[in-house]
């Protein structure tokens, strides 16, 4: 039965998606599904009762009249475009090719937050600036190739943004599961992300803490230049693991909005209802809110150096943002009960 609703959708992805032509979807699909228990029923084998479902009732334009649905297929076919069907193989390998995109951006952001770091480190153990000069401008090129080969995994794939595409019932169900069976890892490299950045300072903390002891290993100096070069290290990898978690999500989200807008196909995806969908200027500024918190804890951090208080932001923050939350709900409860 799998491969007969398949056939339908595909048959009926490109139509408007209006009452009369779902009404006309569901009465195909009770007429295929009493079809095949009739042909089973007589011992027909799976595979041959699908076959000739599908031959018996796979041609929608001898249905249509019979549907009610004949104007409008019609009209589709004189208004049609040329669209790019994307296979599931596609939708995995751009997925896959995404993922790698992420990954290697971070790691250039990751080389960009270091790169400063290559005059402090060689100054704390060789005292040459020469050689940290070269540290520094190396870093920054790898950086920069970095991100250009990452953008690179998906050369391939400006169709997706550019031309008429649309994905199947059955590849938009893959990608929908993918996008759900990634939510933990996402918020898992998000935590470990957030926490790294949070957690900056404790490796200077701790040096400085125990100083007297690595006194006969390093200077006080040295131990301060080890202590920022750990700081900057825990920023870098945070920042990196909060680029990567979203490369999957975004990918599959990308690939879920191709679907051409008031088609049937617009319909597989299973949308969400949006918390702030009557307030969009809250929605934009909500969206960015974790992003711009770490723009403003890292700013505060770096300029004031006292890292011991800015931290306070972040459970400052959440409750901000439960506050919010709570607030929305309950309005928009309120106004259903209204209703």
């Amino acid at each position: 039965m799998e491969t007969i609703r398949n056939y339908l959708e595909k048959m009926f992805a490109t139509l408007p998606a209006t009452p009369e032509v779902h009404k006309a979807k569901q009465e195909l699909l009770s007429m295929m599904e009493d079809k095949y228990t009739e042909l089973t029923c007589e011992g027909k084998p799976e595979n041959e009762a699908v076959s000739i479902v599908i031959s018996e009732f796979g041609n929608l334009d001898e249905l249509a009249e019979t549907l009610g649905i004949s104007g409008i297929v019609v009209e589709q076919q004189e208004t049609a475009q040329d669209v790019r069907q994307v296979t599931m193989e596609e939708a995995k390998k751009f997925m896959e090719a995404y993922s790698m995109k992420t990954m290697m951006i971070g790691l250039g952001v990751f080389c960009f937050i270091m790169a400063p770091m290559g005059p402090v480190f060689v100054d704390a153990f060789h005292g040459r600036s020469g050689i940290g000069s070269s540290l520094f401008f190396t870093l920054v090129a790898v950086g920069v190739a970095m991100i250009v080969l990452g953008n690179s995994y998906i050369r391939n794939y400006k169709y997706l943004r550019r031309g008429a595409c649309m994905l199947d019932y059955q590849t938009t169900g893959y990608v929908q599961e993918q996008i759900k069976d990634n939510q933990s890892t996402k918020t898992l490299l998000r935590v470990i992300g957030i926490s790294l950045c949070v957690m900056c300072m404790v490796p200077m903390i701790l040096l400085n803490e125990l100083g007297s002891g690595l006194a006969g290993v390093f200077s006080m100096t040295n131990i301060d230049d080890v202590g920022v070069i750990c700081m900057f290290l825990f920023v870098a990898i945070g920042v990196w693991l909060i680029i990567f978690s979203n490369g999957k999500t975004r990918a599959g989200k990308l690939l879920l909005h191709v679907n051409p807008k008031g088609t049937m196909s617009e319909t597989y995806v299973v949308k969400e209802e949006p918390l702030y969908k009557d307030r969009p200027g809250l929605s934009a500024v909500m969206g960015e809110y974790w992003f711009t918190v770490t723009c403003l804890y890292l700013i505060l951090s770096f300029l004031t150096f006292q890292w011991w208080i800015t931290w306070i932001i972040w459970p400052l923050a959440a409750i901000v943002h439960a506050i919010i939350n709570h607030s929305v709900q309950n309005a928009q409860k309120e106004g259903a009960d209204h209703e």
